[in-house]
């Protein structure tokens, strides 16, 4: 006789209850559109959505329904690991910390049952142990340049877990030949990432190779004689409004009500403005246009490197934002290198109830 106890059962139409719980605001129309689809087809639709719409809480939307199914007793078609892949560090970091904010709401569902917000969350983390069998419903793993993480980065292959990853970090591993993987690791960390994941390729536009590359590794996966393996390929997913995962794939845009949300209508109707600084005209030569551009960058941004706020890398500027944000009429710039990001004070930002995006101030 089985002598696990039963699952108390989680609703699909709990979703909105279980992102406000865990983050403090409910989801946008497209949001909660996206995990009905994916529920209802077992298709995770590439995303069609601008930039500051949340497209980060894929990961919100993957947890939901991967409890969901197993919490209800369907067969699972969810994949078990999350790969949150972007070529640029500082999203790597801002989706880590969507996914830590996450995983300790969960784990503090399961330690502290009676003093979680919402019953939903302590359900959801409930399936998630369950499925994992160790006793924790989340792990969430950062892979990215100048950080450190264990080569054995995963406790169980069982266990739920969010991985966010640059794009090299990921596809070496996919194509057996991970960063700093010991040849006897390689098979073992090309399997977490290829066997039942799905992969979330952010900017997928500026990562179009790591796209097409892991959209043929998914086609050849299908092709396997056993229906296990073919059903567990890797799912792709592109998170870009100009860029697919493959032809004739299932796109999903924002809806109507999107366009008539209170805070999603603010993001889509701001003001952009940007200025070309065009050194080409006054060059002969590459070197000459380099040095050119170069001092028209620094005569743009000196205005701004007289602001009071130091400048400082991102991670330690947090403290800057925010003040900048609470300043309707101080402007905030932040400029983004491949590697690192550096707050001065030029763009604006604005805030909301689902977070700060880029954009124009309420009242500017």
């Amino acid at each position: 006789m089985d002598s696990t106890p039963k699952l108390a059962p989680v609703d699909l139409e709990e979703f909105p209850d279980f992102l406000k719980a865990v983050h403090g605001y409910e989801p946008f129309p497209w949001q909660s559109a996206y995990a009905e689809r994916a529920a209802e087809s077992g298709v995770w639709p590439d995303l069609d959505v601008p930039t500051g719409l949340g497209k980060t809480s894929l990961i919100d939307i993957w947890i939901f329904l991967l409890a969901w199914q197993h919490a209800n007793g369907q067969a699972r078609t969810v994949p078990l690991r999350l790969f949150f892949v972007v070529d640029r560090r500082l999203v790597v970091d801002q989706a880590h910390e969507h996914a830590t904010t996450l995983q300790n709401v969960l784990q503090g569902a399961l330690r502290n049952p009676a003093q979680t917000r919402k019953e939903v969350v302590v359900r959801v983390a409930r399936a998630l142990a369950a499925l994992g069998g160790e006793g924790q419903a989340l792990e969430t793993v950062r892979m990215r340049g100048g950080v450190d993480w264990a080569s054995r980065w995963l406790r169980s292959p069982a266990q739920p877990a969010v991985i966010t990853s640059t794009v090299d970090q990921y596809g070496s591993r996919l194509l057996f030949r991970g960063y700093h993987t010991s040849p006897r690791m390689r098979p073992v960390d090309a399997a977490l990432c290829g066997i039942d994941a799905l992969l979330a390729v952010d900017e997928a536009h500026i990562a179009l190779p790591l796209l097409e590359t892991a959209a043929d590794c998914a086609r050849y996966q299908a092709t396997a004689t056993d229906p296990t393996f073919a059903d567990r390929a890797v799912r792709v997913v592109s998170l870009s409004a100009t860029a697919a995962s493959g032809d004739g794939r299932p796109r999903h845009p924002l809806t109507e009500k999107d366009h008539h949300h209170p805070v999603a209508r603010r993001r889509l109707r701001a003001k952009r403005r940007v200025t070309l600084l065009d050194a080409s005209t006054a060059a002969k030569s590459a070197t000459e246009a380099s040095a050119v551009t170069a001092r028209l960058a620094v005569e743009a941004l000196l205005p701004a490197s007289q602001d009071p706020y130091p400048i400082r890398p991102r991670h330690r500027c947090r403290q800057t934002v925010v003040k900048g944000i609470h300043a309707p009429h101080r402007p905030l710039f932040l400029e983004t290198l491949r590697m690192q990001t550096v707050n001065t004070g030029a763009d604006t930002w604005s805030s909301g109830p689902h977070g700060c995006v880029r954009g124009s101030c309420p009242s500017n």
